[in-house]
């Protein structure tokens, strides 16, 4: 049997074991509840203690209570930067179904000028479908006031006022009602969407015009262009590019006396053109082209813009002075009265 001694030994060494437990137990509640406390301390900044955003009865209240909640939530979430991302859309949908957007700025863009790109994408997004559908500026003001994640409206109309500035739109000479762009700046604008692939590369413009009666009363004559370097698209609506559109009947005068600045235009081009029919053109930017014209459209609009009558006339040919009792004969020559189709081209 093990000694008195040695049983008394082993005894207060376990004593001793038994009080370094209890100092270190002691030491890590100690330590426990200096960190709850540190934890409640971090959190209270970040809990509301007032009305929640749907309680708030004025836009000013919500809009600040909003705020407070993006600055708490960007404090909240700094762990997602040391992962190496960045968060970009946040939504949360409050008590009374509004949604709100908790990664946009607090303080909304001043000017659409000054907003991201991307956030100017989406805003012309937005354009393009209320003008689609027809939607007032009024009818969209309400919409945004309701719902918080539409743009202002405000940015739509200073959205759709830069892009009216892209080009200028005028009244015809003629005073009727109509519109019309300047010959230069569509050029530019649609020759800077061509890819170059030589120093001064051909482009072949076709202009067009056609008449077209939208009730019973009224008749409108639109003059379009289009670049026939583009292939197949010009056989698509995307491919013909307006530059003017009048109210009134397709005739001689209508057409000489609207359509006339646009006329005007054309040839002073034309003026330009050298020995081999092309007219150097230089845009805006400094690029240099070489242009080709064409007339193109119906029988009626080609025989109107060239001073013939009808197609049923005596002298209705587009490229000949032949009359048309003698359209059957193929021996016949006009020498001296025949124009051709390279002459009537330059």
């Amino acid at each position: 049997m093990p000694e008195l001694s040695t049983i008394e030994k082993q005894l207060n060494s376990l004593k001793l074991k038994s009080d370094d437990y209890q100092k270190n137990l002691r030491f890590y509640e100690e330590a426990n509840t200096a960190l709850n406390k540190y934890i409640e301390n971090q959190q209270s900044p970040l809990v509301n203690k007032g009305k929640t955003i749907p309680e708030c009865k004025s836009r000013k209240q919500s809009t600040k209570k909003i705020s407070i909640l993006k600055e708490r939530v960007n404090k909240a979430l700094w762990f997602a930067k040391s992962f190496g991302v960045d968060l970009q859309e946040l939504k949360v949908d409050d008590s009374a179904g509004s949604t709100h957007d908790l990664l946009k700025n607090t303080k909304p863009a001043g000017r659409y000028d000054q907003m991201p790109e991307t956030e100017q994408d989406k805003v012309k997004s937005l354009l393009y479908v209320l003008d689609k559908f027809g939607v007032s500026d009024d009818a969209y003001h309400e919409l945004a006031v309701y719902n918080n994640g539409l743009p202002r409206s405000y940015l739509i109309k200073q959205c759709r006022q830069d892009i009216n500035d892209i080009c200028t739109i005028t009244q015809t000479p003629d005073k009727s009602p109509s519109a019309q762009l300047t010959l230069k700046e569509t050029l530019d604008r649609l020759l800077t969407r061509h890819d170059i692939e030589v120093e001064i590369p051909v482009i072949q413009i076709k202009f067009a015009a056609d008449g077209a009666k939208m009730s019973r009363m009224s008749n409108f004559l639109v003059l379009s262009l289009a670049v026939l370097n583009r292939g197949e698209e010009v056989m698509s609506v995307s491919g013909q590019h307006t530059l003017a559109i009048v109210d009134g009947k397709e005739d001689f005068i209508s057409i000489q006396e609207s359509l006339s600045d646009i006329f005007k235009d054309i040839n002073s081009l034309l003026a330009k053109r050298n020995e081999i029919g092309y007219i150097p053109y230089q845009s805006s930017s400094g690029q240099k082209y070489l242009l080709e014209l064409f007339l193109g459209g119906d029988m009626k609009f080609l025989l109107i813009s060239l001073g013939l009558n009808a197609a049923n006339a005596n002298f209705a040919c587009l490229y000949c002075k032949i009359e048309k009792k003698n359209r059957y004969d193929m021996s016949k020559t006009f020498t001296g009265t025949t124009i051709s189709k390279n002459q009537l081209k330059k």
